[in-house]
């Protein structure tokens, strides 16, 4: 009777804990840290989160640029970099410099990639050790409304303010309702807009509509679904000027200049703000995922992660 009834008891517990499980799933909370494996709400605990913070990011720059130091592992056992570590050699994540970042490298098999779920990695895969995810989010200039990162030359960059020109319109604060830009923001790209009437204030085909070739007007590269339009100048054209707080893009001939208009769809890192490419996750570097609801403690997860 009594055995019968503990046993009933565990089962029950478990479906509790299946129950919870099942519950949390919408926000992506798995039941066990990742680096020590006691249970929590998130990849990994506030504390191992705090011991990565302290024994990794903050101190990965520092041992790279020590003679020899360009291969490390970090291990998640002893919270510590090193140059080799076969004892938890299972539990260590690949440290080393990659085109000037230093990032970390996961194929998704170790039983520790998931941390790294989430995050974009645009660069090449190795059959042997997989992608490389960056360690710190790119530091450079950013656009001043919406924090895209403009250009990692600061010496360039300091001429830069804006990232669009919806940006542009937005931080000048001097375009009113009845302003052409207003119009030309308002536009849906998505029909196939190439050109913008400045007289007539609004958007066309330039190849087929001809009743705007005689009056001033820009031509526009709406980019597939018009979801990045960009308007296409020649150098010399006066707009250039007005806009040259706005990061810009020149032909590799020389014989024009892009400029973004907006961007209303590209996915964001949910902590810097800076544009990720389509499909690449919602961080940037393990920085910014570190900094995310779901790697914070539980009290902090439960007042804070909704969905």
């Amino acid at each position: 009777g009594e055995a019968s009834t503990g046993q009933a008891k565990e089962e029950e517990e478990e479906e509790e804990e299946e129950e919870e499980k099942e519950d949390v799933q919408g926000m992506k909370i798995m039941p066990h840290c990742i680096a020590c494996h006691k249970k929590t709400i998130g990849k990994i605990c506030g504390r191992c989160a705090t011991l990565i913070k302290e024994n990794l990011l903050d101190k990965a720059r520092g041992a790279m640029l020590q003679p020899g130091k360009h291969n490390l592992v970090y291990c998640l056992i002893c919270h510590k970099l090193k140059s080799e570590h076969e004892v938890h050699k299972p539990n260590c994540i690949p440290i080393t410099s990659y085109d000037g970042d230093i990032v970390a490298w996961a194929s998704g098999n170790e039983n520790w990639s998931p941390i790294f779920s989430g995050i974009q990695s645009d660069r090449c895969w190795r059959p042997s050790i997989g992608r490389p995810f960056l360690l710190h989010k790119t530091e450079g200039i950013r656009c001043t409304m919406c924090f895209d990162l403009l250009t990692t030359d600061r010496l360039y960059g300091c001429f830069l303010s804006f990232c669009c020109v919806k940006c542009w319109a937005r931080g000048t604060g001097t375009i009113d309702a009845d302003h052409w830009v207003q119009q030309l923001l308002g536009i849906d790209f998505e029909d196939g807009t190439d050109g913008f009437c400045l007289s007539c204030r609004v958007g066309f085909h330039h190849q087929v509509d001809s009743g705007h070739e005689d009056h001033p007007y820009i031509l526009i590269i709406p980019d597939g679904f018009g979801r990045r339009p960009r308007v296409q100048l020649p150098p010399d054209n006066e707009l250039i000027h007005m806009w040259g707080g706005i990061k810009n893009q020149e032909d590799p001939a020389g014989e024009s200049i892009e400029i973004l208009i907006k961007d209303d769809s590209s996915l964001r890192c949910r902590k810097c703000r800076m544009r990720l490419l389509d499909g690449g996750g919602d961080s940037c570097s393990f920085e910014c995922a570190l900094s995310t609801p779901e790697l914070r403690p539980r009290p902090l997860l439960i007042k804070q992660c909704v969905h």
